[in-house]
């Protein structure tokens, strides 16, 4: 874990540097992707819906998503869900053709932008980050950005994976309350979706907790001091991901968005709140990791002091055994024990005696 997440870090840090110095210099508006995805495949899915329609289609060309925009007359619901960012040039037109802010499209490309939400006059655009979280490695942060405009969702993820897979589904199969609220609650459950996902990796995280407890309580190891130090770590970078996301969400409930209605607003209290419990479960982890510390501590202390008491009895044992040795090994002329013919198995036996009795003793007192 430790190595891991060194590695982990020492990227992110080095592709952060990177994706600064290209912005050096550079107009606000410069589209830059600053990910670390190598594919130049961007594929759109698009889905209009309604109470009656339900029509899903997975494009890759900008003719598709123009023609879906042109048929939009309001009433139905759409949604574009961008999977894949690393094609700017291709990005950076479905932004002109969304009318969207070119700052808009940097933050968008910028997938180590933190959580925030801004409202423009004719749309919204949020920003949040997914936690994919690992029981043996390190959590991975993928930024996902939202559009709220006209009864359109469009959404765009850096990953390649179907993370929204459940929704479609749901609205499939013919959900009502998603067939006849407008998108805005589209926009919700998109939201709630990710932020349903970190109480996974809250749960995640309390298991590595408890594992690394475990180990100290009984098997205090060298490697888990640097264990301890990455669980530090991890719950920080949690922190700075999940924190300013409660924000984002707090705004989208404020009256200055007209953009969400009332009915949708109180589902996002619902997601509020949990948004809540989950970082005051982070919060608890980093006492928790203190407390780990502390226990490590303890631990390596009283190892120390059980290896100690080890040599201090076996130093005790020997002490009068040493003095014993010394005194018949001054040579003095007038000792009578040295021409005796059993002072040497007699002095060997008064030894072992001693040896033994100290040892009963020790063992009496619950010492050994």
């Amino acid at each position: 874990m430790k190595v891991k997440l060194t590695d982990l870090t020492g990227r992110i840090i080095s592709k952060k540097k990177q994706h600064a110095k290209n912005k050096v210099g550079k107009p606000p508006g410069t589209l830059i992707y600053s990910g670390e995805k190598i594919s130049k495949e961007v594929r759109v899915n698009i889905l209009r819906y309604g109470e009656d329609l339900y029509e899903f289609e997975e494009v890759k060309t900008l003719d598709k998503i123009e023609e879906a925009l042109k048929l939009h007359n309001g009433k139905q619901k759409l949604w574009l869900n961008v999977i894949g960012l690393t094609d700017v040039d291709f990005i950076s037109s479905l932004g002109k053709l969304m009318g969207l802010h070119p700052l808009v499209m940097e933050d968008i490309l910028n997938v180590y932008q933190r959580p925030k939400l801004d409202n423009y006059e004719n749309y919204i655009f949020t920003v949040m980050k997914r936690i994919n979280f690992k029981l043996e490695s390190p959590p991975e942060f993928d930024n996902y950005s939202f559009i709220l405009k006209n009864n359109i969702v469009v959404s765009f993820q850096d990953s390649h994976d179907d993370y929204f897979g459940e929704v479609y589904s749901r609205i499939k199969n013919g959900m009502l309350l998603f067939r006849k609220i407008n998108a805005d609650y589209l926009y919700y459950v998109l939201h709630d979706v990710i932020v349903d996902n970190y109480y996974v990796a809250g749960e995640e995280l309390y298991e590595k907790i408890e594992s690394l407890q475990e180990d100290l309580m009984f098997k205090p190891e060298k490697d888990d001091l640097g264990d301890i130090q990455s669980l530090k770590k991890e719950i920080s970078n949690l922190r700075t991901a999940i924190r300013p996301a409660r924000d984002t969400i707090a705004s989208l409930i404020s009256e200055d968005v007209p953009a969400v209605s009332k009915e949708v607003s109180v589902y996002l209290k619902d997601t509020l709140d949990h948004h809540t419990q989950i970082v005051e479960t982070i919060e608890s982890y980093r006492d928790s990791i203190t407390g780990l510390m502390d226990l490590y501590l303890s631990s390596v202390s009283n190892k120390m002091n059980e290896v100690m008491k080890v040599l201090t009895i076996i130093a005790t044992i020997f002490i009068p055994l040493t003095f014993i040795a010394g005194v018949y090994g001054m040579n003095f002329k007038s000792m009578p024990e040295l021409e005796w013919e059993y002072g040497y198995p007699v002095v060997m036996a008064f030894m072992l005696v001693v040896g033994i009795a100290l040892g009963y003793y020790f063992k009496k007192k619950h010492w050994l």
